[in-house]
This record gives structure tokens, sequence and C-alpha cells, in this order.
């Protein structure tokens, strides 16, 4: 059984750029990626990246979530904070390129 097409590539197997767009146009969105990008092994939290960059927790937490959503972003478990859950993410397959 294949496995169906990424939602940024369609059936003749040409790149949906729209999809890439919406998922870039929030500068927010792009930061997150850049984060994600530059160290892909390692876990963050919406919660840490909101802290450093100054930002709202749940502007960070809407656009981890949406990238998430995308594939760009990868769950990377969750721990037990204060009677809370902080859900970790790491990049995901869809914003990491290989050379081929």
């Amino acid at each position: 059984m294949s496995e169906p097409a990424p939602r940024d590539v369609d059936a003749a197997g040409e790149v949906d750029w729209e999809a890439i767009a919406r998922a870039c146009t929030h500068p927010l969105r792009v930061r997150i990626m850049e984060h994600a990008a530059a160290a892909p092994r390692v876990r963050f939290t919406p919660a840490e990246l909101a802290t450093a960059w100054g930002e709202p927790l749940g502007n960070v937490a809407h656009h981890v979530r949406s990238l998430h959503g995308q594939g760009r972003l990868a769950a990377a478990g969750e721990k037990q904070v204060r009677g809370g859950v902080a859900h970790y993410y790491r990049a995901g397959k869809k914003l990491l390129v290989t050379a081929a």
C-alpha cells in the first residue's frame, strides 16, 4: 500500500507553493521554524520560546500547534509541570530538507 502524498506536493509531484507560503507568512512562524531547524534534535516548549523571546505564550503556542499540524514540527514528548503538561516539539520531517 502506498503512502499518501504530503499536502505540499500534488499527485503529479508538483510543489504546492501556496501551502508553503501560508506556513511561512507570519514572522513568528518563521522564527519558530528557524529555531527548530538550527538544532533539529533539540526539543523545546512553546513556553520556553515565549519566555526567551518576550512573546505572549498564547501566540507562540498557536503558531507551534499550526506548524505541528502541517508536519513542520514533530511532537517530542510531554512532562508534568505544576499541575499542567508541557508539550515538547522539535523539527519535523517537512521542515528539514536533505540533499539527494
